[in-house]
């Protein structure tokens, strides 16, 4: 099993390689007989102009013979992003808080996003460790890896997806097709999609470099924004529900960026990169339209002021 050192090296050399987008999630479990041994991270990265924005969230969980979480910690090259209102301190103190002491084995409430983790990126994080720890223990194995790379391209189409999955020595590849024309988009004030006229996926899944499915799905126009997410979620379940049956693991597959809120967020980054390029403070705007739903902060980095930190997350002012 890797080091924590040796993790952080190898998000440090993370690059974007003519992409708009990119997001990493990868993960090492180990069960030994007195404890389980879980290191995850995810990064998420946006070209701006020549910088490379990159957004780190890693995780390691100790957890004992029985399942039982004894030690979680958020490492302190998390990075959110919002700026200070992700402080890693703060969400660090909320994962000790929520998780300690919940077990692995039995306890399936922690695979599900609630405001309890104050951050999707943390939730993202541990249930795809504890998720792919369940995938080993179904399969009798005492140690496994995965590494998860989907990268977004701007084409003719709209968008090319490709996303990597290595589950210890099995790849997994799907190549997908977004169709959309970025002028039939509507955005709203808040970073949402508010409209859009038409929507297709088209791609193929590939395991060990064969062909062993595919898929085309599209959306009708929608014109609110409510219906673009709805309609995005029902879209986006195909790919993710298709490649856990090729994997194996039909239900609580969360090692993955095809989770469709997890793939819509690398969508949403990459759609806003292409209609205001070199824009961070949009990008941002993106990621919040996101995080608030009917003005309410999902998560602790979308709060807009004082007032809102105060009612949904107060412990959070000692800490910014």
């Amino acid at each position: 099993m890797q080091t924590i050192n040796e993790f952080k090296n190898e998000i440090d050399k993370l690059y974007l390689d003519n992409t708009l987008a990119m997001r990493v999630i990868r993960g090492e479990v180990k069960r030994d007989a007195d404890k389980v041994s879980i290191l995850a991270y995810q990064c998420n990265m946006a070209r701006m102009k020549t910088t490379d924005i990159k957004l780190p969230t890693f995780i390691e969980i100790i957890a004992d013979a029985n399942g039982i979480i004894k030690d979680i910690s958020l490492y302190d090259n998390f990075k959110g992003s919002q700026g200070m209102v992700c402080s890693g301190k703060y969400l660090d103190k909320t994962l000790k808080s929520y998780l300690l002491n919940k077990n692995i084995n039995s306890d399936f409430s922690i695979l599900k996003y609630t405001k309890n983790y104050h951050c999707r990126h943390t939730y993202e994080v541990v249930a795809a460790g504890i998720s792919f720890y369940h995938f080993l223990v179904d399969g009798k194995l005492d140690y496994g890896s995965f590494l998860n790379k989907t990268v977004a391209y701007e084409c003719e189409a709209g968008l090319e997806i490709k996303d990597e999955l290595v589950i210890n020595d099995d790849e997994y590849l799907l190549k997908e097709n977004v169709h959309f024309n970025a002028k039939d988009l509507k955005m709203l004030s808040n970073g949402k999609i508010g409209a859009i006229d038409a929507f297709k996926l088209d791609g193929n899944f590939f395991h060990n470099g064969l062909m062993v499915d595919d898929f085309v799905k599209e959306i009708t126009p929608c014109d609110t924004a409510s219906k673009v997410t709805l309609n995005m979620m029902r879209l986006f379940n195909c790919p993710w529900k298709m490649l856990g049956r090729i994997v194996g693991k039909n239900r609580n597959f969360y090692f993955t960026n095809l989770v469709p809120s997890s793939f819509y967020g690398v969508l949403i980054q990459a759609i806003s990169l292409i209609l205001f390029p070199n824009n961070y403070n949009y990008f941002q705007h993106t990621m919040a339209g996101l995080q608030r739903e009917d003005n309410i902060p999902l998560c602790s980095g979308m709060v807009i002021n004082f007032d809102e930190i105060n009612e949904f997350y107060p412990d959070l002012i000692k800490y910014i």
